[in-house]
């Protein structure tokens, strides 16, 4: 029973530590995978972003530029750009939940709250087993933000 209990704990530490907790924590973890790399920047150049993203999801060469054009308009503050460019990728891989969770963050940023929760809940749901936990943590910082506002 005391090992059950000993493992619940260290799930609950390890999750903890995977949720992003400021915001330029989850710029970092969106945009450019930060819990994959020690040496990840807030900022997001177009190589970081290329080599973390398309190698952990080999994604087509569409989706890989489009979301070079996202993370530049985001880190620039340019949500419309970030924005749009984002829902071009996902018309091309609607399924995709990063892309998802990308969007909604955006639109967080952007203050749209009802978008940002509605892409979250959808990201939510297509995120495969390693993503979803990060979505739920979007999930759940969205709504804070409602409740505050």
């Amino acid at each position: 029973m005391a090992l059950v209990s000993e493992k619940t704990e260290e799930t609950v530490e390890d999750t903890k530590r995977t949720i992003p907790k400021s915001d330029e924590e989850w710029e970092a973890a969106l945009f450019l995978k930060a819990e994959k790399s020690s040496h990840a920047q807030t900022t997001f150049d177009e190589e970081t972003v290329a080599s973390e993203e398309d190698e952990k999801r080999k994604v087509n060469p569409a989706i890989q530029s489009l979301s070079r054009i996202a993370s530049q308009a985001f880190s620039h503050g340019n949500w419309d750009l970030a924005e749009s460019t984002l829902e071009r990728a996902i018309k091309i891989e609607p399924s995709d939940g990063a892309l998802w969770r990308q969007l909604s963050y955006t639109h967080m940023r952007a203050g749209n709250y009802e978008q940002a929760l509605a892409h979250a809940q959808r990201s939510v749901l297509l995120s495969n087993d390693s993503e979803r936990q990060m979505s739920a943590g979007l999930l759940d910082k969205i709504l804070k933000r409602i409740a505050d506002n």
